[in-house]
């Protein structure tokens, strides 16, 4: 009799062990380099406004420890950036708990909605576990695939006609109503008044370019000014100069040295003179120089003939030698080289 009374009873007692069990459709476990990992996921085809369930037991040495933040990336991660597949709205992450064995083991609990309706994809990806000291480890998981059908639309309300924008066009006219609207006066200044309203919101390039053109002739103009004022001012520097080269000639023909026919020292002077004149002139440094130099520099000085050059390399050459070599000049070339500071001034 108890025999019967328990067959009996076993399949209410299965069918009560069902329905309060965990519902589980696809489960996947593996165990590589020392880590351990299971993933539970409770239904295969779902509908778009119900969520769904994951739960993953991961398992690894003390030494390494689970990356969730890429975990969770790797989850959501999708190759069209803004069309996202899921979205998680329940997360749940257990505390760590070592065991004998020296590992460490941690489970997480996700509640994931659909975005989209059809076969959407699910996976982990690679697992990361990241070491304290040594190489990290990644663990590939596989991708299930889940059927999401869409939800029927309920207690949808009839939707209301869109309103008009712009009154109705009459759909006739009398013969005296025709005659106001094809009326040439009336035509004339609805045309007028269509110019008028098209020139208020057009983009005003004549203005523009008058505008341009007024800017760009002022900076013409205020180029020009600048440059007739330097050229003022260079013409003005460029007489005090000369003025004043030829008081220094005048004060060196009433000085002592000419007077006492210090010729040395007046040749000296006279190729001071010139070479600050020239310096002042031509806006170049220039001293003392071989006369390849001084053919160099001269070669940069263009309002400058020929001829002068040849004199001037000639002249300062030998006020060179004058100095350095204890070459004697000549009242005769004293004079010569007045003559020529005068015609370089000139």
């Amino acid at each position: 009799m108890k025999n019967w009374l328990f067959l009996l009873l076993c399949p209410l007692l299965l069918g009560i062990l069902c329905i309060f069990s965990v519902k589980v459709w696809a489960n996947w476990q593996t165990n590589e380099q020392g880590c351990f990992i299971e993933i539970n996921l409770a239904e295969a085809a779902i509908k778009q406004q119900q969520s769904l369930h994951l739960r993953a037991v991961f398992r690894c040495p003390e030494a390494y420890q689970l990356d969730e933040d890429a975990l969770i990336d790797h989850l959501l991660w999708h190759a069209n950036l803004l069309a996202p597949q899921w979205v998680i709205t329940s997360k749940a992450w257990s505390s760590l708990k070592p065991n004998e064995k020296g590992e460490q083991q941690q489970s997480l609990t996700l509640e994931l909605y659909p975005l989209a309706a059809g076969t959407l994809f699910l996976s982990l990806l690679n697992v990361p576990f990241t070491a304290h000291t040594g190489t990290p480890i990644n663990i590939v998981t596989p991708v299930f695939e889940i059927k999401v059908a869409e939800s029927p639309l309920k207690n949808v309300e009839p939707l209301a006609p869109l309103l008009a924008l712009e009154p109705e066009f009459p759909l006739y006219l009398s013969s005296q109503n025709r005659q106001l609207q094809l009326d040439p006066s009336k035509l004339a200044m609805e045309k007028k008044r269509n110019q008028r309203i098209l020139n208020t919101h057009a983009f005003p390039w004549p203005f523009l370019l008058l505008l341009l053109g007024l800017g760009l002739a002022g900076m013409v103009g205020i180029k020009w000014r600048q440059h007739q004022h330097l050229k003022q001012r260079e013409e003005v520097q460029m007489r005090t100069l000369k003025q004043r080269t030829k008081e220094l000639l005048q004060h060196l023909k009433r000085g002592k040295e000419w007077q006492n026919a210090l010729w040395r020292d007046v040749y000296l002077n006279l190729s001071d003179i010139c070479l600050e004149y020239l310096s002042e002139r031509f806006q170049r440094k220039t001293s003392f120089f071989s006369t390849a130099e001084l053919e160099l520099i001269f070669a940069q000085f263009d309002t400058l003939g020929t001829r002068l050059k040849n004199e001037l390399t000639a002249f300062l050459t030998h006020a060179y030698y004058v100095k350095f070599a204890n070459d004697q000049p000549t009242g005769e070339d004293c004079q010569k080289a007045i003559r020529l500071i005068e015609e370089l001034i000139e």
